[in-house]
């Protein structure tokens, strides 16, 4: 048990000390399949995992909160994803460090999705968001560029649906009387994922269920007997609504017709 922990203590720290919970889930299968630790051993092996976090932590940071604690998941994370996303809103150019930080950020679904709303929420707040000056629009570019790096390899729909709305929402205006929009799209356009028939059908389905997800959630759908028609007749606007959505995202990708039609 010592000897699996030794040599797995850097990632059992890391994946901990953010509580990144499906990486931890992964991690603990690890611990369950290794062929070195025998069955019966591998509740004990995730027992001692726990206990030499806490001592860990109780060695590093004796003053400081709990790492595993919801204040620290919630509001330390989140206040430094608020700078970051304020800081490429305004035209400043971010810092090696800032970078850095923004792609551990991306490489993770917890953390990415906490980034990614922020910047959608910073649109809510303020109009004029989508319009981007030159350092805002190469900021984002980077950052959606990261992302679907990460997204060819990870399906995280919720992710993906973001990173079209932003790619086809924010621009720059260019040219000499500075009336030619480019979107972030143009940078993004070359991207192996926009060309995969997989990617967008379970892109579709997923951004249909979770509409109707919300819409039950919201009673918009009717209990009443004799009503089956009026359901399935929302049902049919959903569907419409999201092909339409997903179709004007294959035209503004410039996916090929022939893949257009299978969808």
């Amino acid at each position: 048990i010592n000897k699996f922990i030794n040599n797995n203590k850097t990632q059992i720290i890391q994946l901990y000390k953010y509580e990144y919970v499906p990486y931890i889930s992964e991690f603990e299968n690890k611990i369950v399949k290794d062929k070195n630790i025998p069955h019966i051993y591998s509740e004990k092996v995730k027992n001692s995992v726990k206990t030499f976090m806490s001592n860990v932590f109780s060695k590093e940071k004796p003053n400081e909160i709990n790492p595993n604690s919801q204040y620290y998941k919630n509001e330390i994370i989140l206040n430094e994803i608020k700078q970051i996303v304020n800081k490429i809103f305004k035209n400043e150019k971010l810092l090696k460090e800032e970078n850095e930080k923004i792609n551990k950020l991306i490489l993770l679904k917890k953390t990415r999705r906490k980034l990614l709303q922020e910047i959608n929420n910073y649109c809510i707040n303020n109009i004029n968001a989508s319009l981007l000056n030159e350092l805002s629009f190469e900021n984002i570019s980077n950052l959606l560029n990261e992302a679907l790096k990460v997204l060819q390899i990870e399906k995280d729909f919720e992710s993906e649906k973001l990173v079209l709305n932003f790619a086809t929402s924010f621009y720059q205006v260019i040219g000499d009387n500075q009336k030619k929009k480019q979107f972030i799209q143009n940078n993004l356009i070359n991207n192996k994922l926009f060309t995969k028939y997989e990617f967008w059908k379970e892109l579709i389905r997923y951004n249909i269920i979770d509409e109707m997800y919300n819409q039950k959630k919201y009673n918009l759908f009717s209990n009443k007997k004799g009503d089956e028609e009026k359901n399935n007749s929302r049902i049919k606007e959903i569907v419409v609504s999201k092909l339409n959505l997903h179709i004007n995202y294959m035209i503004d990708f410039k996916v090929r017709f022939s893949l257009m039609k299978q969808i």
